[in-house]
């Protein structure tokens, strides 16, 4: 609602074509909603199916789970109906890829536009040895 910025979020399912939903109780509360994109660390959107998860934030450390989703084809996913507070998001991918963003929705309850970007990837290389000698080079 624009006047009253509460939020109400449902979800129906018609049981033949062309048919309508008659009623619909959908409450009002205040809240605001996280829509954002999951991207690699170039920050290219990462595509379907990549797990993205809610938590409240501690200031410091990840507190419990709030929920989760799955990234749409183009990278996006959205949190609805999240109370206000500081969240972390995080996202991972089954190829060992992960990302986090620290986010906060405002009392307000508005939509916060948010990007998780994966962390980048390196390997390291090189050999480790043993020297009896007192002098380190």
């Amino acid at each position: 609602d624009p006047a009253s910025h509460l939020r109400g979020y449902a979800t129906a399912t018609m049981n033949r074509a062309n048919g309508f939903v008659h009623q619909a109780d959908i409450v009002l509360v205040n809240a605001g909603a996280f829509s954002g994109t999951v991207t690699t660390a170039q920050g290219q959107p990462v595509g379907a199916g990549v797990d993205v998860r809610l938590y409240t934030s501690n200031g410091t450390s990840r507190g419990t789970e709030q929920a989760t989703t799955f990234t749409a084809a183009d990278g996006t996913f959205t949190f609805q109906l999240v109370s206000a507070g500081s969240y972390w998001i995080e996202a991972n991918d089954t190829d060992g890829n992960r990302g986090r963003t620290i986010a906060a929705i405002p009392p307000t309850g508005d939509e916060v536009p948010v990007t998780v970007a994966y962390l980048a990837r390196a390997t390291v290389s090189g050999a480790i040895g043993h020297s009896t000698s007192s002098d380190p080079t």
